[in-house]
């Protein structure tokens, strides 16, 4: 019988409980900063920490490939499973494509043409991924298989809780920033939020106390509440990418301990002992 892998979900594990949420907490801490204006938008370790969330997106992305196609080639050959491979094919597909197109935004987030390709190919994995979710959901379900089922529900909320689309909307907030700093290169973190409400520096400075105080006030809300919504994606993504590689993980190492019943007996003729399985 084939082994089936069980470091690379254990090794995907590790990094989905420590590695991403650490990484993603503090590259949003630093664009926050930057935002602010209290760090330069070209310092060096929010830059660095961006590539090494597009090179980490890349891991999960190919390590579920790899993983459900293994998982896979362990199921008995069903319509589900017929239904289930052309579903991972899509995946496999589009972690193709995602592995082209990552590099290429990260180094040109202006460019219309890479944006829309990645949000695209972004679009279909998730898409496919809460599809294959559901039907082993299904699969799992007829076949009263509570561990099975139990993979599909921490999959598909992983993939429901993923936050890697949130990139797109950076990119919308530094073209804001960009355009607006474009008028007054000593724009103010306080002018930069307030042109998200459609106030140029103009007329931020032409507001009395009252007005700037109302749209003050909301403006911290909205980015507070935007914060918690963001850092608790993080955390149930996290949370149930972790659930997940640990139930694969165990999931193979019990496909790996199995062995069929073994049934011995003599020929009646011989004393070579028969084994039947």
């Amino acid at each position: 019988m084939r082994r089936q892998p069980v470091k690379i979900p254990i090794i995907l594990a590790i990094l989905s409980a420590l590695v991403l949420p650490i990484a993603t907490l503090g590259y949003a801490g630093l664009y926050a900063m930057e935002f602010a204006g209290l760090l330069s938008i070209f310092s060096t370790a929010s830059i660095l920490l961006d590539v090494f969330l597009a090179f980490l997106f890349l891991i999960f992305t190919w390590g579920n490939v790899y993983l459900l196609h293994a998982f896979l080639h362990t199921l008995p050959e069903l319509p589900e499973k017929r239904k289930m491979f052309i579903v991972w094919k899509v995946l496999a597909f589009v972690a193709g494509a995602l592995s082209l197109l990552t590099p290429l935004y990260s180094i040109f987030p202006d460019a219309f043409g890479i944006l829309f390709g990645w949000s695209l190919a972004y679009s279909i994995e998730f898409l496919a991924g809460i599809i294959f979710s559901c039907l082993l959901m299904r699969f799992a379900l007829r076949g009263r298989n509570s561990l099975m089922f139990a993979m599909a529900l921490a999959l598909a909320l992983s993939y429901a809780f993923d936050f890697s689309g949130c990139r797109v909307l950076q990119t919308q907030m530094d073209q804001e920033i960009a355009a607006v700093q474009t008028l007054d290169e000593e724009t103010s973190g306080e002018c930069l939020l307030l042109s998200l409400w459609g106030l140029s520096p103009v007329e931020f400075e032409t507001l009395d106390e009252a007005s700037l105080a109302d749209v003050q006030e909301i403006s911290v809300g909205v980015l507070l509440g935007a914060a918690v919504l963001f850092a608790g994606f993080v955390i149930l993504h996290s949370a149930a990418a972790l659930v997940f590689y640990v139930l694969v993980s165990l999931y193979f190492v019990r496909k790996n301990a199995y062995r069929p019943n073994v049934k011995w007996r003599r020929h009646r003729h011989s004393k070579q002992e028969v084994q039947i399985c």
